[in-house]
């Protein structure tokens, strides 16, 4: 980092990018870095965790391409094992390890020891406290959240997370990096645990396995509802300025008969511990809400995957994201 003419940061550029972690995560931060022309190393304490990365990383890429997402030459990538093996200066090091408190204090300490300033360090917890991570460093200003959300590769925000000392140089930093791969930031000014967008969806979560445990409707028919009514209007209009438009008193007047009747359980009940208890954890195990055992996963995935794109692109000409 310099200063600039009127003494603002001025990031280096960035055409370099370590990620610490290649699983799901690392995989589609990866994709969205190198699409945007930022060279990328990623490593992982697997060998076989790396391989796999490079194999879907370079496929991620093409079909990205084939829609014009990112640019069909897109950057290198570069993937290795552990930490020894690592260019010594970068701009900023995204961690995507798994979320583990003491995993991601042990990394950070260990990243600091080895990435001198003006070096960040990022962390795309979705749900830890970004000030209990960086309490062991010795300079704890240089650690900030950065919340990708999944599919990261595709998905055109990022959670930007400040620790209570996280410095105003690593939060411009990080907002330039944000704008270098195509995200654009949601600052939250608060290291409350969830942040933003974890909040939100998890008590949707929370009201839906309510809804499921009492006997109401049915997992099929609550995606139903979310996929064609809710989605397509959250789309257009979002969370808040739809309530601008349909009237505010009316609003008002339903969350009033509606919010002492909504589940307010401050740990999961009902239906979700149950599914767990019977082994049904999702597509790793061939059932989860639904069945998977008879579904090519992989095809699935990638249906969906370019539905999103389509679902973004027609954000985009609609303007949905300003007004």
């Amino acid at each position: 980092m310099e200063a600039g003419p009127r003494g603002e940061v001025v990031p280096a550029p960035f055409d370099r990018v370590v990620i610490v972690g290649a699983g799901l995560m690392g995989r589609g931060i990866a994709q969205a870095c190198a699409g945007h022309g930022c060279e990328v190393v990623i490593t992982d304490q697997s060998a076989a965790c790396a391989e796999a990365a490079a194999t879907e990383i370079d496929r991620g890429l093409a079909f990205l391409a084939e829609r014009g997402i990112v640019s069909p030459a897109p950057a290198g990538v570069t993937c290795r094992v552990g930490l020894d093996d690592l260019p010594e200066r970068v701009p900023v090091v995204v961690e995507a390890i798994t979320e583990d408190l003491e995993a991601k204090r042990r990394l950070f300490a260990a990243l600091e020891e080895r990435f001198p300033r003006p070096t960040i360090f990022t962390s795309n917890t979705s749900s830890l406290r970004v000030t209990d991570m960086a309490s062991g460093l010795h300079d704890p200003s240089r650690l900030i959240g950065m919340h990708f959300i999944m599919p990261a590769q595709v998905v055109p925000v990022v959670e930007i997370v400040r620790g209570e000392v996280t410095s105003d140089e690593t939060l411009a930093v990080a907002r330039a990096f944000s704008a270098a791969i195509g995200k654009r930031p949601i600052v939250v000014n608060r290291d409350i645990p969830g942040f933003v967008l974890n909040r939100l969806q998890h008590a949707l979560h929370r009201e839906a396995y309510h809804l499921m445990t009492l006997g109401v409707t049915t997992a099929e028919e609550i995606d139903l509802g979310v996929k064609l009514a809710l989605a397509p209007r959250f789309l257009s209009t979002g969370l808040l300025e739809q309530k601008d438009l349909s009237g505010m008193e009316v609003h008002y007047a339903v969350a009033q008969g509606l919010y002492p009747d909504l589940c307010t359980d401050s740990v999961p009940r009902g239906v979700l511990p149950a599914l767990i208890a019977e082994g049904r954890l999702g597509v790793r195990t061939g059932r989860g809400f639904f069945d998977w055992t008879r579904v090519d996963v992989p095809r699935h995935v990638e249906r969906r995957l370019a539905l999103h794109v389509d679902a973004l692109r027609l954000a985009a000409a609609a303007g949905a994201g300003a007004r």
